[in-house]
């Protein structure tokens, strides 16, 4: 007897996503030209007359090569239609490497010549760099002192920058230590708001002070210019502000430099007109500011 078996239904196909194939066993992802297990990718270029993006393998390298060819073909007798003698080499094209290149040189042959001509690769210009590399690119945030901090600051520590004050503006004169450090003619005015100095030309500790009353219109107008000459000078950097203390207007305004022996003082060092070391004559304001001024350019 026969026996009967009920036959087994066959299993419906199974729908494979379009992204997989079906290997007998187990469906495997696709994988696109040069991204295959063990396959190379090779870079693409663009083709040398669409510019399109080829494919850089080796089957590809003779119609890139013939097309290359192609192309200088073309370039070729479109120079001969202009005229241009077959002879004369293109120039490559003003690109931003080429320009970069270009720059890059010049800035080196400039510094090569400034060194032979005047001793300094950047042309003695290393005063104006500092500066402006300070005050502009790599700007620190603006100091603010109060009039004992800035006594700190007057060059006997060596450590410290020297500072000096005109009407609060505060100023670092380090760059030149040799006139305002210890011993320098001018060390008096630093470490203090000297304004009145700047414009009366007296250095008697009265005169040393932040106390503007009773200038005139001009010596006010002195004192926004001795703003302007250390601003714009070179050497120095103006760096913050000093919180001064309010001048009483119950004290009497400073007189006038006391005169001892017929000289009015003068900054240490300085020579006076009459040759006498250590003073000069009595001058009035005006002349006393524009030999200040003179003074103070020449040995700046």
């Amino acid at each position: 007897m026969a026996s009967s078996s009920t036959p087994t239904p066959a299993s419906p196909p199974q729908a494979v996503d379009d992204d997989f194939t079906f290997d007998g066993l187990n469906p495997r992802a696709k994988s696109k030209p040069g991204e295959g297990p063990g396959e190379i990718k090779y870079p693409k270029i663009a083709h040398p007359i669409t510019g399109r993006p080829v494919t850089n393998k080796p089957a590809n390298g003779a119609f890139l090569k013939h097309a290359r060819w192609k192309a200088e073909q073309a370039a070729l007798e479109e120079r001969r239609a202009k005229g241009i003698p077959d002879d004369v080499v293109p120039s490559e094209p003003w690109t931003a490497w080429r320009f970069f290149k270009t720059l890059v040189v010049a800035l080196m042959g400039l510094t090569v010549v400034g060194k032979f001509i005047t001793g300094s690769p950047v042309w003695g210009y290393e005063q104006q760099i500092a500066k402006m590399w300070k005050e502009t690119i790599w700007k620190p945030a603006p100091i603010v002192l109060n009039h004992h901090q800035l006594a700190r600051y007057t060059g006997a520590d060596a450590n410290k920058p020297v500072y000096l004050a005109i009407d609060s503006v505060l100023f670092d004169v380090s760059a030149n230590r040799r006139v305002y450090g210890p011993g320098g003619s001018y060390n008096m005015m630093t470490g203090k708001d000297a304004s009145r100095a700047f414009v009366t030309g007296c250095f008697q500790p009265h005169h040393l002070t932040h106390d503007l009353r009773g200038l005139t219109d001009e010596e006010l107008v002195g004192v926004a210019n001795w703003k302007k000459f250390f601003t714009n000078n070179p050497k120095y950097s103006r760096v913050g502000t000093v919180l001064l203390p309010p001048i009483d207007p119950s004290t009497p305004i400073p007189g006038p430099c006391i005169v001892e022996g017929g000289v009015t003082p003068m900054a240490p060092g300085e020579k006076g007109h009459h040759g006498a070391g250590g003073g000069a004559r009595p001058v009035p304001v005006k002349e006393a500011e524009q030999q200040q001024q003179h003074h103070h350019r020449k040995e700046l």
